[in-house]
Formats: structure tokens, C-alpha cells, sequence
């Protein structure tokens, strides 16, 4: 594991998971600051060094997509997979979500995503999506702050396929229609300085418009669930408010449980000398994220 950006959960679960496998773990994080990345070595030499150690998979953690890239092109015998690139992707995110709306209605066919908070530098929500146009999701519902709405190539990507979306400026008006609600705290760390100033003066009344509350869970469907990659906001800014842990719907926690899950799965099946039936799910991320 080599994380360029702070982790709890994503770190956890691949160290966790390797290790369940039988595997060695080696885990570098803050590579900014505690590996070579600190001496200017350069992200291709990291790769070539943790290939010529022997070294069989690397879980990469990195700020922007052009690293993961230029670690994609020094790799010739070690499994890469991404663990996070900025807020352009998070593959292994994806896939345990997607686990987790199956364990619920069996398919992402024919249900209605609903995506709250920062919709525009989430990587989470990028990654789902990437993965959820593959079914005939019937339609996509945003509830962001017009300066956290969905970039242009998320919009491109729902277009082409074609799936309907709609965009809102409160979660109050999409709660009643989805079947998945998806919560993302506003990405601070993201943020440049006239965007942080701007979101100082406004975040009252955009954290009214998007606190997924009980407020909010008792508009929904009968049978829709309520998810959160984590981490999310404590205190007076929180976007999910604990109470809600102990409502029926919420699913925040069976996701990093099946975090372990798809990445035992995903690390099995790269690394494994024959395949092995149980991997022949239906989730379709794995060959095209890894």
C-alpha cells in the first residue's frame, strides 16, 4: 500500500484484506512526506524499486489521475490497482458500493441513484456512476450547491449512454423518487481560497438545503437505503448526522464491512494461479477499473 493522500478505510481494508489472503503487507503512508516521494524521486522509479523487491500487487494512492498513469506505464510485472486519484477516481469504492446495492435489490437495473453533497469533487460518486451506466439504471438525481454541482464529463457520460438526470438545489426534492440515496460530505480539502471563502459565507443555508437527516429518510421509499463512503463531517457541519445510524435504511456501515469483501475478491482473483467460481459475480468493475 502506497497512499500519497490520507486514509483510514481504504488503507484498513486493503491491509486487512491482504493479510486475511495470507499475504505480507508493507504499507508507506503520507508517501509526500515518509518515502523517496520527499527526496523528488520520481513515481516510476518507486514502481521499478517495488517490482525489483518482489513485490506481487500495489494498492497506489495518489493526488491527481497523471500519477496513477505514470505509475500504470512503469509497471511491468506488479499489480497496480488504484486506491484514489484526487477527486477523479475511486474504482475499489465503486465496486464494494455496487455489492451493496445488490445485497439490497438484487441489480442495479432499473433503479434511481440520488447523489447529495459535493457531486463535483467526489470521487466516489465519478467512480459509481462510471460503473452504474453499465445496467439500465432507470435515472440519476443530484441535490449540490451550485459550486459543488456534477462536472461536465459526468453529465457527458449520463448523456451518452442515454440516462435521464436532474439536477436540484434540495435533498428534500429528490428524496421521495430514489431508490439509493448517496451522501458525500463538501470536499474542504479541495477547495481553492475564493472557493473556501465563498462556501464560509454560504454553508448555513447549503447545509440546510443537503443534511440527510431524519428530516429527509422519512420521504423516502419504502424500501431505499441511504449510503455514505465515508468519512463523513462531525459536529455542526455534518452532512449525516449520527442519529441516523440506527435508521433502518442506512447502510453506511455493511459498506466498509463489504469494503474487505470486494478487495479480498479483487486481490484473489488478480493474484490467484487458477480462477475460483465464486469470483463470477455480477458486478461488473473489476476488468475495467483494475
Amino acid at each position: 500500500n502506497l497512499f500519497d493522500e490520507p486514509s483510514t478505510r481504504t488503507m484498513g481494508s486493503f491491509h486487512q484484506s491482504a493479510s486475511l489472503l495470507g499475504c505480507s503487507v508493507f504499507n508507506v503512508h503520507g508517501a509526500a512526506r515518509f518515502s523517496s516521494f520527499a527526496k523528488n524521486e520520481s513515481i516510476a522509479d518507486t514502481i521499478r524499486v517495488a517490482e525489483a523487491q518482489g513485490f506481487d500487487a500495489l494498492a497506489f494512492r495518489y493526488g491527481n489521475e497523471q500519477g496513477i498513469h505514470e505509475a500504470v506505464s512503469a509497471a511491468e510485472r506488479m499489480v497496480l490497482i488504484n486506491a484514489g486519484s484526487g477527486a477523479n477516481e475511486h474504482p475499489t469504492q465503486a465496486g464494494l458500493d455496487a455489492l451493496t446495492i445488490m445485497q439490497e435489490f438484487g441489480t442495479l437495473d432499473g433503479l434511481t441513484l440520488g447523489f447529495v453533497g459535493d457531486c463535483r469533487n467526489s470521487r466516489t460518486i465519478r467512480s459509481l456512476i462510471r460503473l452504474a451506466v453499465q445496467y439500465n439504471i432507470k435515472r440519476v438525481y443530484f441535490a449540490a450547491p451550485e459550486m459543488f454541482s456534477p462536472s461536465d464529463d459526468v453529465l457527458e457520460l449520463l448523456i451518452t449512454n442515454p440516462i435521464p438526470y436532474v439536477l436540484s438545489p434540495d435533498v428534500c426534492t429528490i428524496a421521495p423518487h430514489v431508490d439509493v440515496l448517496y451522501v458525500t460530505r463538501i470536499q474542504w480539502e479541495r477547495m481553492r481560497g475564493w472557493q473556501k471563502l465563498l462556501w464560509r459565507m454560504r454553508r448555513a443555508k447549503f447545509h440546510k438545503a443537503f443534511v440527510v437527516d431524519e428530516r429527509v429518510t422519512d420521504m423516502l421509499r419504502e424500501k431505499a437505503i441511504v449510503m455514505h463512503p465515508l468519512p463523513r463531517v462531525s459536529g455542526k457541519w455534518r452532512e449525516l448526522p449520527e442519529e441516523t445510524d440506527t435508521n433502518h435504511r442506512s447502510r453506511i456501515w455493511k459498506q466498509v464491512e463489504n469494503g474487505n469483501l470486494f478487495r479480498m475478491a479483487l486481490l484473489a482473483a488478480l493474484l490467484a494461479p487458477r480462477e475460483y467460481p465464486v469470483f463470477q459475480s455480477d458486478i461488473k468493475a473489476a476488468s475495467i477499473y483494475v
